[in-house]
């Protein structure tokens, strides 16, 4: 169980998280019940990854019922902020519920891509709600390490500019939504276009001392106003587009397999909503990612040098 854990972070021996999912979570999961039951859940959902198997998926969704409905009767009967193990056993739950939900999707195929995403978006931003109410805890306790991996100062010049969401954004700006629509849209994607710079640095080594990341990336949802998620909801096309980019970036932070297939989800269901010439945009700024993803991997294991994300590789450039 604790060796299926460690591979939900993918996180190295060295790495400070490592020892949480192997050890600490496990730990607390055995004083809290609820807490318990996400731990089974990821982990049987890890197994029915590996074993293609439809009994481990169920299994999973089992689990994570039980640890729901016992995670609810705590929440109506109680005060969880009266308790500080607590707080930090409620913020590992939320976590691994995200885990579960992602995975759920890679593990087999849902029926509405979209609609499953932004249910995970949703429950990031509930893991930030938590998360509030225990920050005094929790970065003081043993799971700090987890919030820290999505610590960073956005600052929008921060990092390369990124042309297909630079250019998503005149087309924002340009269009005929309602104002509150536009307001909503590119408020979420002036975040999208800070937190994608801070992503690409460290990718290339040369990002935030502390964050992750996959952290960094799943700090967008709390930032994304409700009306752009309805938006979402309601299919719109730069809204989508946003989306589905955030997927081809959270696939292109590393090997996690509860994200592993995300972009090519969201493309195939993403693309049929969208105009030809901005699906053609989408299609080219997310094999970017995977392009310039390979190619500073690849380089940085050789040689060391980075190379900037979106840069000119031909002879001439």
């Amino acid at each position: 169980m604790a060796n299926t854990l460690i591979t939900t972070t993918q996180e190295s021996s060295t790495s400070p998280r490592f020892g949480i999912w192997s050890h600490t979570v496990v730990k607390m999961g055995l004083e809290y019940p609820f807490l318990l039951r996400a731990v089974l859940s990821v982990s049987a959902l890890r197994l029915a990854q590996d074993e293609s198997s439809h009994e481990w998926f169920l299994e999973s969704a089992v689990h994570m019922e039980a640890g729901l409905t016992a995670f609810r009767q705590l929440i109506a009967t109680g005060d969880p902020n009266s308790d500080e193990k607590l707080q930090s056993a409620l913020f590992a739950f939320s976590s691994l519920l995200v885990v579960q939900n992602f995975g759920l999707a890679v593990v087999e195929q849902p029926k509405d891509s979209i609609e499953e995403f932004v249910k995970c978006i949703r429950l990031v931003r509930g893991v930030g709600a938590v998360l509030r109410n225990a920050w005094e805890v929790v970065q003081k306790a043993e799971l700090a390490p987890i919030i820290f991996g999505a610590t960073f100062v956005e600052k929008p010049e921060h990092g390369p500019e990124n042309q297909f969401l630079a250019s998503l954004k005149t087309m924002m700006s340009t269009s005929e939504l309602p104002e509150e629509d536009a307001t909503a849209l590119i408020q979420a994607l002036e975040h999208l276009q800070a937190i994608a710079a801070e992503h690409f640095l460290l990718r290339s080594g040369v990002g935030t001392s502390q964050a992750t990341s996959v952290g960094v990336l799943l700090s967008w949802p709390g930032r994304v106003p409700e009306r752009a998620l309805e938006l979402m909801d309601e299919r719109n096309p730069c809204a989508l587009c946003m989306i589905a980019y955030m997927a081809s970036l959270l696939v292109s932070a590393g090997s996690h397999w509860w994200i592993e297939g995300w972009d090519k989800l969201l493309h195939d269901a993403v693309v049929p909503f969208l105009p030809s010439a901005l699906a053609a945009d989408l299609v080219h700024a997310m094999a970017q990612n995977r392009l310039d993803t390979a190619n500073n991997d690849a380089v940085r294991m050789t040689t060391g040098v980075v190379v900037q994300p979106g840069a000119d590789r031909s002879l001439g450039g």
